[in-house]
């Protein structure tokens, strides 16, 4: 050995003797989670034994016992969607389901009758009933008129958005009502931002009823559809959000059901347009005859007494007209024929002047080629939530400028930050997060990918790492949209005085692809001692979940604190041959 290196290799040997050791890994923490419940009749809120229930991804099935309890052990951590089959009952599913490594996670899952009654229809419909809230308590940039379904500011293309921010207020204090003043306190509150699709899954069957004819259910997955994305181009219904779960805008849950699934699948993308701009397609459950809101001629509704607000469409004349019936025998349907009538017919008819369009998406914020790319939180793909007075600004970062706020202890995110990606080719793709040691703090930074329509979450170490980019995994992405990485600021146990968390710039890159950059900080990809780049871990290895301090570090020491097997190599690196790599803390989920 040359004498030159002998020093070099003492301060190695005592880097790697100095290097705390992880902590322990305890078996609770590598174990799955569990999840448990109970099955319900949506109707009655009655349990439902003898019920036939299965993980979407496959595996067991179970079968809940007389009290409609059941159980899924040994489930990985993630999201999930558990799906159910009874008798009678129509085919259906509780989405969104989160699963925590070594966490009971309850549910409830809500079957609907294949054949319900009129009452527990009416009931239903009845529940789910919008109070007539004034148009302008809290509206951004809406503007009501006189006819129906007033619109929003026109548009020079007819473009909806992806995905829909939605106020999971329902059944709490922060919920609007009528004794608060409808009063806007979503920042407040817990906000998710769904695929809009997926959310419309999730409306249609609180505000029709499953079991009704397929030509009623796409009439309201398109009145449904129309109306969320009009909030959502206008700017949100608050502040912080475009709709609510609750009667304010649209009852939305995470139960599904089989045939109201398929009608907005059917129905992918289309919304009710006026001249260029999406409807405000509001609907009520009866709207009597001629309707109550708007004065269309509505025979199917002759004699029913009026129920909600009579404007747009009548939820239960969709179903009236696509079975030709009527509230009251004999029928008369005037000039509209005796004929069934199918979803187009219904919403031109409800809401007159207007047309149905495919509803393009919104053209994506950027698409990242092949070989992946750079989303900066200066670009068009960022978006950062929560009250903007906790945000905070540097010129600093990739492109000079970040995002930083204060991690915190919650159950629920305040502020968060959100990377759109929209891919040109499916794959797999390592992604990679720029910091900044200077206002990167935070032990625990939680970010959650969406990919492939699977959710994962990693939980990233931001003070332990220097300037430039971090990796968090690999992961297999589709091509198109409906992808993205979110930063959240939320911690389940308590948080040291300001801990900030910083967002800045995400990158895509392909396996096989050395990062390119001009940012002198990103150390080079790590080769082999055949000088081939390594590839990062993949599948398991990649997601698997890790505490604090365990997993691979590099840097030529290994995770005891001993010198590696590649000791040999990491002293070339010192002298020039490579430039070594800051051991790097990513551990996995919080989920």
């Amino acid at each position: 050995m040359r004498p030159l290196l002998l020093p070099l290799l003492a301060l190695v040997w005592a880097g790697c003797q100095s290097a705390p050791s992880p902590e322990p890994v305890t078996e609770e923490a590598r174990a799955p989670g569990q999840i448990q419940g109970v099955v319900l009749d949506a109707y009655e809120e009655t349990p439902l034994a003898g019920v036939s229930l299965g993980l979407r991804e496959g595996g067991p099935r179970v079968v809940s016992d007389a009290s409609g309890r059941f159980v899924f052990e040994a489930v990985q951590p993630g999201t999930h969607r558990v799906v159910a089959e009874a008798d009678g009952y129509l085919s259906g599913a509780r989405a969104n389901v989160r699963v925590t490594a070594g966490e009971v996670t309850e549910i409830e899952v809500r079957l609907f009758s294949a054949d319900p009654s009129q009452e527990q229809q009416e009931r239903w419909l009845e529940e789910s009933e919008q109070p007539d809230v004034p148009e302008d308590q809290g509206e951004v940039g809406i503007e009501t008129g006189e006819e129906v379904g007033a619109t929003s500011a026109a548009l020079v293309d007819v473009e909806i958005p992806e995905t829909i921010r939605v106020w999971r207020s329902q059944g709490t204090s922060l919920a609007p009502s009528a004794s608060n003043g409808w009063a806007d306190r979503s920042c407040e509150g817990e906000v998710q931002e769904l695929d809009l699709e997926e959310y419309v899954k999730g409306v249609i069957p609180h505000e029709w009823i499953p079991s009704w004819h397929p030509e009623a259910l796409r009439a309201g997955a398109i009145a449904a559809r129309s109306y969320a994305a009009s909030h959502a181009i206008a700017g949100g219904r608050w502040r912080c959000a475009d709709v609510d779960d609750g009667t304010v805008t649209q009852v939305y849950d995470d139960d599904r059901a089989g045939p109201t699934d398929m009608a907005v699948d059917a129905t992918a993308g289309v919304v009710v347009v006026r001249d260029g701009s999406v409807v405000r397609t509001e609907y009520s459950a009866e709207n009597a005859h001629p309707t109550a809101g708007h004065d269309i001629d509505d025979p199917v509704c002759a004699g029913a007494t009026l129920y909600g607000h009579g404007r747009g469409a009548c939820q239960w004349g969709t179903q009236r007209w696509a079975t030709a019936s009527c509230f009251r025998e004999p029928c008369s349907f005037g000039a509209h024929g005796a004929d069934p009538k199918d979803h187009v017919w219904m919403m031109e008819h409800y809401y007159p002047g207007s047309e149905l369009s495919t509803g393009e998406p919104a053209a994506p914020c950027a698409i990242l080629g092949p070989t992946g790319g750079v989303l900066d939180d200066g670009g068009p793909c960022f978006s950062a939530y929560g009250p903007p007075e906790y945000w905070r600004t540097e010129a600093a970062g990739h492109e000079g400028g970040l995002h930083w706020t204060n991690a915190f202890q919650s159950d629920t995110p305040s502020n968060w930050a959100q990377w759109r990606i929209h891919l040109e080719e499916a794959g797999e793709y390592r992604v990679e997060v720029h910091v900044v040691d200077e206002f990167a703090e935070f032990g625990a930074a939680r970010y959650g990918i969406r990919h492939d329509g699977t959710e994962s979450e990693i939980v990233v170490d931001q003070g332990a790492a220097r300037d430039g980019w971090l990796q968090i995994g690999t992961f297999p992405f589709a091509a198109g949209g409906d992808q993205h990485v979110s930063l959240y600021d939320d911690y389940d146990v308590s948080v040291p005085a300001d801990q900030h968390i910083v967002a800045d710039a995400i990158r895509l890159v392909a396996p096989g692809m050395p990062p390119v950059t001009d940012d002198a900080s990103v150390p080079p990809p790590m080769v082999d001692d055949a000088g081939t780049m390594m590839p990062p871990a993949t599948g398991d290895a990649a997601t698997a979940p890790r505490l604090p301090g365990e997993g691979g570090v590099e840097g030529g020491c290994s995770a005891s604190g001993s010198p590696a097997p590649d000791l040999a190599w990491l002293l070339l690196g010192l002298v020039g041959l490579a430039r070594l790599r800051r051991p790097q803390r990513v551990t996995t989920p919080r989920i």
